[in-house]
């Protein structure tokens, strides 16, 4: 596959290899309609660029780059980002469904406040992270991550063994109006973190609502022994749980 300019946004960005749009093409480009069929067929070396605009999407990147040739899946546009909107609905499946799994809906009550998605009276919650990455060297740059029913990003399995997963980059992205942790970070290296903007990370999940008492949602949380994770340059407030912003265990 051969590269093209990039004909919109950050000059000294790398150039495009693969598009999204939900239009299916970008200045003449053809586009793949969503952002898991773009990265299902990105591979080492290749730049996927998402056009602005809304992807109702649960994403999951189980792809891997190699060292020094990373996928990269970036916004097109970086005044204008596109984002990945769970519209309280993803991750997870109906509320009142209590299997076992990271992605079901859990903990249903009526809540005033859960006014968004096609259950507008019922707070439901899923322990997944509506953006995964569960590969190594991989770039997300420049695409937001909003209203998810769980939690905002997760960088490596939390069911993974030891550092299974490595040389991860989220650049330039918004997290923000999530149920669970806003950016998870498991069984992972030499990850960095820049120019991140956390926000609204409010668990719903009440277990014992006479007792009060909470599952807490984190801000940036760091997992099953994960090493060389650089913060740098980023916000992190309006966070209800543990530690408020961030929290190691």
């Amino acid at each position: 596959m051969g590269s093209s300019d990039v004909s919109v946004g950050d000059a000294t960005a790398p150039p495009c290899i693969l598009y999204v749009s939900a239009t299916g093409t970008v200045d003449g480009h053809t586009a793949y309609p969503t952002l898991q069929e773009g990265i299902d067929a990105a591979g080492p070396g290749d730049v996927l660029c998402v056009a602005s605009g809304s992807y109702h999407e649960h994403i999951a990147i189980t792809r891997s780059g190699a060292a020094g040739s990373p996928i990269t899946i970036r916004g097109l546009d970086p005044s204008n980002h596109p984002r990945v909107d769970g519209e309280y609905t993803l991750p997870g499946g109906s509320p009142g469904n209590f299997g076992v799994g990271a992605a079901d809906c859990l903990e249903v009550y009526e809540d005033p406040n859960a006014n968004q998605g096609p259950f507008p009276r019922q707070a439901c919650f899923a322990w997944g992270g509506l953006v995964e990455i569960l590969g190594s060297h991989v770039v997300w740059d420049g695409i937001d991550v909003v209203r998810s029913r769980g939690g905002g990003m997760v960088v490596g399995d939390f069911a993974a063994t030891g550092l299974a997963f490595r040389d991860v980059r989220l650049l330039r992205t918004e997290i923000a109006g999530v149920r669970e942790n806003g950016l998870y970070v498991a069984h992972s290296e030499d990850v960095a973190i820049q120019e991140l903007r956390l926000h609204d990370a409010v668990d719903y999940a009440l277990y014992d609502r006479a007792a009060g008492d909470i599952n807490w949602a984190g801000g940036v949380y760091l997992g099953g022994g994960s090493q060389n994770v650089e913060l740098a340059d980023s916000a992190v407030y309006h966070v209800v749980g543990e530690a408020g912003a961030t929290a190691i265990n």
